[in-house]
């Protein structure tokens, strides 16, 4: 069976039989698109069937899926952005729009989907953003070495100079020890 089929149904067919085509666990399928005549019509989903089957006590046996399903239609175009499939979704509260271009059955997307793509986006980002607070951490870091380095050196310097200072003073004070020395031989 061809995938498209996997998920479309002819509307007069009785709802047990569309059931038995997809919906619920077995299939891991939550709707099937209605249709006539090859024409997307409607859609069907388990709620559907829970509520206006199951719940109303209906005879899935005699009554026919266009009875059931959610119609008219809400459908995107394959060229849509997720932006206006989900402001699709928002406006008339629902979780699965099929996709249609030119009256053609083209697919289907569920809120599940997008959600789905949204967290990798979301973890794509999260992960650009990390090597980038990475990196800027890692320039922080190196710029505070840079800057603890020079620190370090300027105290050397002045450590240096001060030792010279010292040792120039030594030198002299020692130098005028031996100019004393040599006065109080010489007298």
């Amino acid at each position: 069976m061809p995938v498209a089929n996997l998920f479309r149904i002819d509307d007069q067919v009785a709802v047990i039989t569309g059931a038995g085509r997809g919906l619920g666990r077995a299939m891991a399928v939550g709707s099937l698109i209605v249709m006539r005549e090859e024409v997307p019509v409607g859609i069907v989903t388990d709620r559907d069937l829970l509520e206006r089957v199951i719940a109303e006590g209906e005879d899935a046996a005699s009554i026919a899926v266009a009875d059931v399903m959610s119609h008219p239609l809400r459908a995107a175009r394959s060229a849509d952005t997720l932006e206006q499939i989900v402001e699709l979704m928002a406006m008339y509260g629902i979780r699965r729009v099929p996709l249609v271009d030119d009256g053609v059955l083209v697919g289907i997307i569920a809120l599940d989907d997008i959600l789905v793509k949204v967290a990798q986006e979301l973890h794509d980002l999260s992960e650009g953003t990390r090597r980038e607070l990475d990196g800027a951490q890692r320039a922080a870091r190196a710029r505070a070495v840079v800057r603890d380095v020079g620190e370090r050196i300027r105290e050397l310097g002045d450590q240096i100079e001060h030792v010279g200072t010292e040792a120039k003073r030594g030198l002299l004070d020692e130098i005028d020890d031996l100019r004393e020395r040599i006065r109080s031989r010489d007298h």
